[in-house]
């Protein structure tokens, strides 16, 4: 979907036009995740299909791609003994 309407706003300008993706850490931690798994291989496993529209939006001729993280900091640890773990693996 994205692709589709970055592809029709840049063709209605001479401008490029910016595809704009929410980033995995976000997606994670406003989401209801799975149990069975630990928090860092369920981003990864969205990051594998974020980078997939990132590769279709490239296809397409969208230059300029942003991935946004803004809850990047939501999901930290409140124990400072396990926020170096989640820090590590966010970036």
């Amino acid at each position: 979907m994205i692709v589709f309407w970055s592809s029709t706003a840049e063709s209605m300008t001479r401008r490029p036009m910016k595809g704009m993706l929410i980033g995995p850490v976000s997606i994670l931690n406003w989401s209801f995740v799975r149990n069975d798994q630990e928090r860092h291989e369920t981003c990864y496993q969205i990051a594998l299909a974020i980078k997939e529209e990132v590769e279709d939006l490239e296809r397409a001729g969208i230059s300029v791609i942003q991935i946004d993280e803004a809850a990047i900091r939501e999901g930290l640890p409140l124990r400072k003994s396990k926020q170096p773990f989640y820090l590590e693996w966010i970036h």
